[in-house]
């Protein structure tokens, strides 16, 4: 009997901190919201200093986050569905991007946000000499410009009664630049003295990264849990490189995108 009563004692502690758990797991989450999103769009990479040719590249993005009435994380992963044609001087090749952000925002006034995150983000390529038999890499090069490290900003929105949300966004980025370089060697004919350019170097470039990204986003609801997007992003970034007792500054890496999407709230 005592047996039977210490198992109902237990029984009924256990059922009770379920039950209380149950409840306060409940007004902890009744203004939690999930988001997931898909979008597609057009991508433009510029780095000149490098390429001969801008990279046009369709990418794919999907979106995963969660927000309260006044905070927000998202999980943003992209990546190229497909390869760039490239065009060099002396090699052809393909060219793909992927990039991989983690974000929290705060929301501080009705039209006001502040966030900050980390991003991992690169182009990968691949130089195939346009006369195989005469090269000493006949199955290709390969380069890959990477960026990683913080970034922190704003935004400021306008919501419309049949219109939706308008929202303007700027943000400053700290990066680290890691650039596997191969030898750029145009001129055969070039004397051994001759001052070293940037598209020179060759190996593991690290360098410091950092500039200004600007975001315009517009948001439509179409029904109560599905919502319409479409966003334009302009990066602007400088990288400053010392190699081998070289300094090379405000190297331009600039980007530019159109996605359209769509987003589904939980």
């Amino acid at each position: 009997m005592d047996l039977f009563k210490g198992c109902s004692l237990r029984f009924f502690l256990l059922s009770s901190i379920i039950v209380s758990f149950h409840a306060k797991s409940d007004e902890l989450f009744k203004d939690v919201r999930f988001i997931t999103g898909v979008s597609m769009g057009e991508s433009v990479t510029n780095y000149e200093e490098r390429l001969d040719q801008d990279i046009a590249l369709t990418m794919v993005n999907v979106t995963l986050a969660v927000a309260t009435s006044n905070w927000q994380l998202s999980l943003n992963g992209g990546s190229s569905l497909g390869n760039a044609v490239i065009s060099e001087e002396e090699e052809t090749g393909e060219a793909s991007r992927y990039d991989v952000d983690l974000t929290l925002g705060y929301q501080i006034s009705k039209h006001w946000i502040i966030f900050t995150g980390y991003k991992n983000g690169g182009t990968k390529l691949l130089f195939v000499p346009r006369d195989a038999e005469e090269s000493d890499n006949p199955d290709g090069i390969r380069e890959e410009y990477t960026q990683k490290g913080f970034y922190f900003g704003t935004s400021y929105s306008l919501r419309f009664e049949k219109a939706g949300r308008l929202a303007l966004s700027i943000a400053y980025a700290n990066f680290d630049g890691i650039n596997s370089f191969q030898a750029n060697v145009d001129d055969l004919d070039e004397e051994e003295d001759e001052e070293i350019e940037f598209d020179d170097l060759t190996g593991t470039v690290n360098g410091d990264v950092s500039g200004f990204s600007y975001g315009l986003t517009w948001s439509m609801p179409l029904s109560s849990n599905l919502i319409f997007q479409s966003k334009i992003k302009i990066n602007r970034y400088q990288q400053d490189i010392e190699f081998n007792g070289l300094t090379f500054n405000n190297i331009d890496e600039n980007y530019r995108s159109l996605q359209v999407g769509l987003a589904y709230v939980f």
